[in-house]
């Protein structure tokens, strides 16, 4: 971000201090690859994902499994921040969410629990194996 990037490089250091381009570390400013992780770290991992453009109606599905037991993370919106925190301890996932102003959103819990929630923080609780 200091060196002005607002997309995923393909080296962390391509841009030299005086904006230049590194002629030694060609490498892409806007590499998709890395981006395809950041995606499924946030649409799976957390489970944010957009029903209508813009986040007006989204979906907080996360997927459990892999030996993963928490996430937190967050997505900006032009509806403000969607946040999730999940964890998993002694069969419980706990899942706590804040949501912003007008728009909906549709969790989905590992037992497939499903909820309608609007602005606000909530917690939900469902049993895993």
């Amino acid at each position: 971000v200091k060196a002005g990037g607002t997309t995923i490089w393909e080296q962390w250091a391509p841009v030299l201090p005086d904006g230049s381009i590194d002629p030694y570390k060609e490498a892409s400013l806007n590499h998709y690859a890395y981006g395809a992780v950041a995606d499924w770290l946030y649409r799976r991992v957390l489970g944010i994902e957009a029903l209508e453009a813009g986040y007006r109606e989204y979906r907080i599905a996360p997927l459990v499994g892999g030996g993963i037991t928490w996430a937190r993370g967050h997505v900006d919106t032009p509806y403000g921040r969607v946040a999730v925190d999940w964890q998993i301890q002694e069969n419980t996932f706990t899942l706590r969410t804040e949501l912003p102003v007008s728009a909906t959103c549709h969790v989905i819990l590992p037992d497939r629990q499903q909820h309608t929630l609007q602005s606000g923080i909530h917690t939900l609780c469902c049993t895993v194996e």
